[in-house]
């Protein structure tokens, strides 16, 4: 704990840096590495029923806090549902620098045509901590719920997952 500060700390630092501490072979290391991993994986069950209808937005932000919290690095995801809010797929679209990545709005529309999505959440981090969006983020948002709503696709919200908490532009009256 002293090393890292945390229990978060802990299960989120690299295997190598883990192995680093006086006492803590790699065995034990990967045990950290399975309880993120169970983790993970209990929230994301507990996000999603069991006909992969989303349950509840807290639901959904403790997840993807799990998933994304602790990246050092930019990463948007998209989650594509269909007219029952089920959950078609999720995955990363793109994963960027420290401070930024780029999505292009047609790739995004692509990829919901392609799986037949009715409607989107779009999920992205501030590895920086502070969830509040900057002007590209709005900028962004603005062009993917045109780009959607053109084609008859509902954005539902778009989270900002930073270490200090979350932003939804759907909460925020901005969508």
């Amino acid at each position: 704990m002293r090393t890292f500060g945390s229990l978060r700390g802990i299960v989120e630092a690299p295997v190598e840096k883990l192995t680093e501490v006086k006492g803590l072979g790699e065995h034990s290391a990967l045990l950290f590495k399975l309880i993120k991993a169970a983790s993970e994986r209990y929230l994301k069950d507990r996000f999603l029923k069991s006909q992969n209808v989303i349950t509840s937005p807290g639901d959904l932000i403790s997840y993807c806090q799990s998933k994304m919290g602790w990246l050092k690095d930019e990463q948007f995801r998209m989650i594509y549902l269909n007219t029952r809010n089920q959950v078609i797929e999720e995955e990363v679209l793109q994963e960027g620098t420290v401070d930024q990545t780029v999505v292009y709005p047609r790739k995004v529309m692509e990829n919901a045509i392609r799986l037949k999505a009715t409607a989107l959440i779009l999920v992205h981090n501030h590895p920086g901590g502070s969830p509040y969006p900057s002007p590209e983020d709005r900028e962004l948002t603005r062009t993917l719920t045109q780009a959607a709503r053109n084609l008859q696709i509902k954005v539902h919200d778009h989270l900002i997952i930073g270490r200090e908490g979350h932003f939804s532009f759907l909460e925020n009256n901005l969508i």
